[in-house]
C-alpha cells in the first residue's frame, strides 16, 4: 500500500496539520478541487465544488453564512465567511494574483473571533498547485485600558473625554481581534447613540487635482479619528496620514487609535504647523522634472525617454 505523502503548507506547519484530522481532510478535499478545476477560475466555482465535496464526505458546514455584529442596536459590521464548519473550522477561498495579503489574514482572524472558532484555513486556487495556510486564533488577555493626558492643543476637553469613554466601553465589550472596519463601525454606532455628529469617510478636494475620500471619522466637525487594527501598532506613517487629514479638513486635532494584537494604543495628534509645498506646487514641479528628463533622453540618447521602473512602475 502506498503511504500518503504528508500535506505541506508554505508556513511550514505540516506537523500541526497532521495532528488535526479535520483540517487534514479538508485540505485533501481542496487539493482534489484544485486538481479537477485547475487554477484561474472565478472563486465561486471553487466554493461550490468544495462545498459539494464536504457534503459527500458527510461534513456538516455552512455556505457563506451571513451575520451582523450589532452595538447599541445598530449594525457595526457584517461577517460572511466562505465556508464554516460550526465550532471547528472557518475557510476563506481566494484566487490571488499574488500571495496572501495582510488583508486576507485580518479578514480570516475577524471571522474566527466573531464565529468563536480557533482554527481557520486560507486557500489560494490561482497557482499551479494549491496554496494553503492554517491560521490559529487565540483570545488575548485584556491589557489595562491606556491612559493619556489631554495635550494643550486639544480645545474641546469634554469631547476628548467622551471619545475615551466610548473607546473604553468598546474595548471592554469587544476586546481585540477584529479588523479596522469593525471597530470603526462600533465607534460610529456608539458615538451616534450618544448624539455626536459623525461623518464617516469625508470627501475633500485636493487643490485642483480633484476630490478624494479620507479613511477617517470626523466628530462634531471638530476632531478626526483614524482607526487601525491587527498591524504593527501606531507608526510614524500613520501619524503623518492623520496630520495630513487634519490639514485637508482644516481641523485642529485628532486621535489615532490602534486595536493591536495584544494592546490598545491611543495617541493625540495636532495639525502640522507648516506645509510649505502644496499639492499644486508638487504637481507642477514633478511635471517640470519629467519634461526636463524627457528632453535629455531625446537629445543625449537619441531615443525616447524610458522611466526607471522603481520610480514609475505600477
Amino acid at each position: 500500500m502506498t503511504k500518503q505523502k504528508p500535506l505541506e503548507s508554505p508556513s511550514g506547519n505540516s506537523e500541526q496539520i497532521c495532528g488535526d484530522p479535520l483540517t487534514y481532510k479538508v485540505i485533501g478535499l481542496a487539493m482534489g478541487v484544485h486538481t479537477d478545476l485547475g487554477p484561474g477560475l472565478d472563486e465561486i466555482f471553487y466554493h461550490r465544488l468544495l462545498a459539494a465535496r464536504l457534503n459527500s464526505a458527510c461534513i456538516q458546514y455552512q455556505f457563506k453564512p451571513r451575520s451582523e455584529l450589532r452595538y447599541h442596536d445598530k449594525v457595526a459590521d457584517i461577517f460572511e465567511p466562505d465556508l464554516v464548519i460550526p465550532s471547528q473550522l472557518v475557510m476563506e477561498l481566494k484566487a490571488q494574483r499574488g500571495g496572501f495579503t495582510p488583508e486576507c489574514l485580518t479578514q480570516l482572524l475577524s471571522y474566527l473571533k466573531f464565529w468563536k472558532v480557533s482554527v481557520g484555513l486560507l486557500f489560494d486556487f490561482a497557482k499551479e498547485r494549491l496554496i494553503f495556510q492554517r491560521v490559529i486564533y487565540t483570545e488575548s488577555e485584556l491589557a489595562p485600558f491606556p491612559k493619556a493626558d489631554v495635550p494643550p492643543f486639544v480645545c474641546d476637553i469634554s469631547l476628548a473625554a467622551a471619545l475615551f469613554h466610548e473607546l473604553e466601553a468598546i474595548y471592554r465589550m469587544h476586546a481585540l481581534g477584529y479588523r479596522d472596519t469593525t471597530y470603526r463601525g462600533l465607534l460610529l454606532a456608539g458615538l451616534r447613540t450618544l448624539g455626536f455628529a459623525c461623518s464617516d469617510g469625508p470627501i475633500v478636494s485636493v487643490e485642483e487635482l480633484g476630490p478624494t475620500r479620507l479613511r477617517c471619522i470626523v466628530v462634531n466637525e471638530h476632531c478626526v479619528l483614524t482607526i487601525s487594527a491587527l498591524g504593527d501598532g501606531l507608526t510614524a506613517a500613520q501619524r503623518a496620514i492623520t496630520q495630513n487629514y487634519l490639514r485637508l479638513l482644516k481641523l485642529p486635532w485628532g486621535l489615532e487609535v490602534h486595536f493591536g494584537r495584544h494592546a490598545l494604543e491611543i495617541q493625540f495628534v495636532n495639525q502640522p504647523v507648516h506645509h510649505s509645498r502644496t499639492a499644486s506646487t508638487l504637481a507642477k514641479t514633478s511635471k517640470s522634472k519629467f519634461l526636463r528628463r524627457f528632453s535629455v533622453g531625446v537629445e543625449m540618447n537619441h531615443r525616447p525617454f524610458e522611466p526607471a521602473l522603481d520610480e514609475y512602475s505600477i
